[in-house]
């Protein structure tokens, strides 16, 4: 006769994709009749939001803009010129694995932007873009308790930790500072291009709500007459998140995504004061781990007069996430046609990684504005390969970031000095074989003993005691008083039969 064990099913999300995706977006950009004509480009500077996320039968599909402000010198006048572009941009991904019910996990950034004059009055504009997407599908993760009514099977079974996301949320938060900028070189600035990050910083569990913490940081190039001034601003947040329930052991993954960002700039009450608005709407993404005591049989036997032989299948459980850094230092020099006398704005962006047999590397872009000695605006860009020493873990995803960034003039051109972070993070799972059914028939072998006296072997289990003669666990411990200390090898127990 054919048994199925009774199952137990735990409700738990399964990423069922998780990749980094790095694409190119081109575009035209033409000078409005207002403006005059470029007689060179000293920067573009660009801030990837994000509009839409869409999953469908075996595609992911990301859709939003990149803000991008273009910076020239006109032709036959001094002073700087801005030029705004909306360029949008698709990130699609096809994967069998995704469906219509799949959530997906995303955060997309403009790695480098670049223009070059094609014409007078048009700038050829490039941006690269890094998208990291995790798909995530809700599912079951079933486990054999119980063997049917009727049936007489003792269960083997044991137990694991394991670390199941069980809840994926976004929710939508609207950021908006007014920052005090103080400077004796600016009055009644303009903003020429702005762009926002965001530094987690910690999270805490209030019943079933998640707070968290983060930094908000702000750039802008600012211009006031012919000056130009880059300032950075920053300032401290808090979101609640509301989750189904939650505790302190629970492990948190938090994505932000802009989804649109304003800046303007006014007079403040001071004389030399400026009001920095900064108005920003970010996307939280919030992936939640839980730590579960998961229980499955890992084997079964008949008691008295039957036989089972089980089936079983192999089941990989997540038991822990491992999460390891290493900083690597770039120190260069950036010869520039002309002596540089004060950098303005320092930029620079990872591209995805890639993974050679002994290290990983990354490709980082640089942008720099600066000032010469005539006070003229000047830019210089440069794109280097970092590496660091590569994880001998299989299945680790690595990804680099900017930790630190200086420039400063010096006396062979800009001296650089900038610190990646290279972070690999590994799922640890563990396969199981687990007990899902099985046959059970009759057994031909007659045993007219009451009772067994043996010795316990080294190694030897109880269960295993216990399968050997079809009684029970239970049978054996009772008959020798083994509850308190268990059995120890060389131990002479007595093992009641059932009788067939």
């Amino acid at each position: 006769m054919e048994i199925k064990l009774n199952n137990e099913a735990v409700s738990c999300w399964q990423a069922v994709l998780d990749t980094a995706i790095a694409q190119e977006e081109t575009a035209e950009l033409t000078v409005p009749d207002s403006m005059p004509d470029i007689q060179r480009i000293v920067r573009a500077e660009g801030q990837a939001l994000m509009k839409s996320k869409v999953t469908d039968t075996g595609r992911a599909v990301l859709s939003g803009v990149v803000s991008v402000s273009v910076l020239y010198c006109p032709e036959g006048t001094e002073g700087v010129r801005r030029i705004g572009l909306e360029l949008p941009y698709t990130c699609a991904c096809s994967d069998a694995s995704i469906d219509g019910e799949t959530t997906a996990v995303a955060v997309t950034e403009a790695v480098s932007v670049q223009a070059a004059v094609s014409g007078p009055r048009r700038a050829a504009v490039r941006v690269e873009l890094l998208t990291n997407l995790t798909c995530f599908r809700k599912t079951e993760l079933e486990t054999n308790q119980s063997a049917p009514d009727g049936t007489a099977l003792e269960l083997y079974k044991q137990s694991r930790t394991v670390l199941l996301p069980v809840s994926v949320t976004e929710k939508t938060a609207v950021l908006s500072e007014e920052f005090d900028v103080t400077d004796t070189d600016l009055t009644a600035a303009e903003v020429l291009c702005g762009t926002v990050r965001f530094e987690q910083r910690d999270q805490k569990v209030v019943g079933s709500r998640l707070v968290m913490r983060a930094l908000e940081k702000v750039t802008v190039l600012l211009r006031s007459g012919q000056t130009v001034r880059q300032r950075e601003l920053e300032r401290e947040f808090s979101q609640i998140i509301e989750l189904d329930s939650a505790s302190e052991e629970d492990v948190f993954s938090l994505c932000l995504m802009p989804s649109s960002a304003y800046f303007q700039c006014t007079q403040g009450a001071a004389e030399k004061q400026l009001r920095l608005l900064a108005e920003v709407q970010t996307v939280i993404q919030c992936v939640q781990k839980q730590r579960l005591e998961l229980a499955y049989v890992t084997d079964a036997s008949a008691v008295g007069k039957q036989r089972f032989e089980p089936l079983t299948q192999t089941v990989t459980l997540p038991v822990a996430v491992h999460t390891q850094e290493t900083t690597e230092l770039l120190a260069e020099v950036l010869d520039t046609p002309e002596k540089a006398a004060q950098v303005l704005s320092v930029r620079a962006g990872c591209s995805r990684v890639t993974a050679a047999e002994e290290a990983y590397s990354a490709a980082v872009a640089v942008s720099i504005l600066y000032t010469d000695a005539q006070n003229r605006l000047q830019s210089v860009t440069r794109r280097f390969e970092v590496k660091c020493a590569r994880t001998q873990e299989e299945q680790t995803k690595t990804s680099a970031r900017i930790a630190e960034l200086y420039a400063a003039p010096g006396a062979g051109g800009i001296d650089l000095r900038m610190t990646v972070c290279f972070t690999s993070v590994r799922e640890e799972t563990a396969a199981v074989q687990t007990v899902t059914g099985g046959e059970l028939t009759e057994r031909t072998q007659k045993d007219e003993r009451s009772v067994v006296l043996r010795r316990a072997a080294a190694g030897e289990t109880l269960w295993q005691i216990a399968k050997q003669y079809a009684t029970t666990e239970q049978s054996i411990r009772e008959a020798n008083d083994a509850d308190a200390r268990g059995i120890q090898p060389g131990d002479l127990l007595l093992i009641p039969l059932v009788k067939v």
